[in-house]
């Protein structure tokens, strides 16, 4: 297959399935009447085409919006995101101190916290799951060795729930400012826990490696006149952990990043999702004034200054031009860390370590140092 039109395909794809909720609101439909998109739908559901005449009425696409909103609820229902079903319990068989502790209104606004014993102030690690943003649990850090690792060394550790994507009409960002309400929520009550608010580090896999550069290099979103006494916290932290991250969430970028070449015509189809995406009528207005301000604020890479927090990050698959459909390749593409590595250089953000086996790439001041390793070091701790 030809491997601008494989880039061009997944791409697509990854916008489409990245936006469904902004999608259902406001293009689907008009895609949905594309030839391009009527193509891909009737291979994705050829039940729909009844009559087998290669286009789909209004009725059909209205039968497959159905069907892809049964799909998502029972995405959520099968892969938490609320109250934990498992008991918080880790490698050593260590109960978390306090499970299913709520932090704000929404049903998966809950946390897990293992609290380190000590006469001082604990730093903290926070971890944020993946599932692109559409499923995942706080459960998947139990069967993890770090969090006993964070513990020996004194760290206090917790695990963090957050609403999904299709479950607010804000989209990622709903999901992205639910980490950070939860880590706010963490400090207003450190002197209880005994935590420093000083030393709190934060890490995740995927969708939450991507929330935390995120939210590692956003500049502070605390609130000091709020009457919610939470929001008066500050968001900043001491140092970030990324697996398999993505490198911007502004993803009109990620055709440079991930050394696409389309054609004028592929191009184009994949920016008018992206205009889907942003909720503007033509490609046109992505460079809008109106809609670069919004874009800036889903992307990491034009947030990282010099004086942001040391970051670890690591996407170890391989290299080469993604195969049709193969979202979780581009999604996780080493290239997204080579990305992170030149934006450090340029804004001389100089800790960083980063890892991108299949392109050789292995940067840092300690190259073998891993990222538990990493956190103890910049959390000021002795493993």
């Amino acid at each position: 297959m030809n491997p601008r039109r494989v880039a061009a395909f997944t791409i697509a794809t990854f916008l489409m399935i990245c936006s469904a909720d902004s999608l259902a609101q406001t293009g689907f439909e008009r895609w949905a009447r594309s030839p391009e998109g009527q193509k891909k739908l009737i291979k994705r559901f050829p039940q729909v085409d009844k009559d087998g005449d290669g286009r789909l009425s209004d009725k059909e696409i209205e039968s497959i919006k159905s069907m892809r909103e049964k799909q998502a609820k029972r995405r959520n229902r099968g892969n938490g995101g609320g109250p934990g079903k498992l008991e918080a319990i880790n490698t050593a068989g260590k109960r978390a101190t306090y499970s299913n502790v709520k932090y704000g209104d929404h049903a998966n606004n809950v946390f897990d916290i293992w609290l380190a014993e000590s006469d001082k102030p604990t730093p903290l690690v926070i971890f944020v799951h993946g599932g692109g943003f559409r499923g995942g649990d706080k459960s998947k850090a139990y069967s993890d060795r770090a969090i006993v690792e964070y513990l020996e060394a004194g760290v206090s550790f917790a695990t963090i729930n957050y609403r999904f994507r299709d479950q607010d009409p804000r989209g990622i960002m709903a999901c992205m400012l639910d980490s950070v309400r939860c880590l706010q929520y963490i400090r207003s009550r450190a002197e209880e826990w005994n935590i420093d608010k000083e030393r709190v580090g934060c890490y995740g896999g995927s969708a939450g490696a991507g929330t935390s550069l995120w939210i590692g290099f956003h500049d502070e979103m605390a609130d000091p006149d709020s009457d919610d006494p939470v929001l008066r916290e500050s968001t900043r932290i001491s140092v970030v952990g990324a697996n398999g991250t993505q490198a911007t969430y502004d993803m009109i970028q990620w055709r440079d990043i991930l050394e696409l070449r389309l054609s004028e015509e592929e191009e184009r189809a994949a920016l008018q999702r992206l205009a889907d995406l942003y909720k503007v009528d033509s490609v046109e207005a992505l460079h809008s004034p109106e809609v670069l301000k919004r874009r800036k604020e889903y992307d990491m890479l034009g947030m990282m200054d010099k004086d942001d927090p040391p970051f670890y990050a690591e996407n170890n698959m391989k290299g080469g031009v993604p195969e049709a459909g193969d979202k979780g390749h581009i999604n996780h593409h080493p290239l997204h860390c080579v990305a992170l590595l030149k934006r450090a250089k340029e804004v001389g953000l100089h800790d960083c370590h980063i890892e991108a086996r299949a392109l050789a790439v292995k940067h840092g001041k300690h190259p073998e140092e891993t990222m538990v390793e990493f956190f103890l070091r910049h959390l000021a701790t002795e493993k």
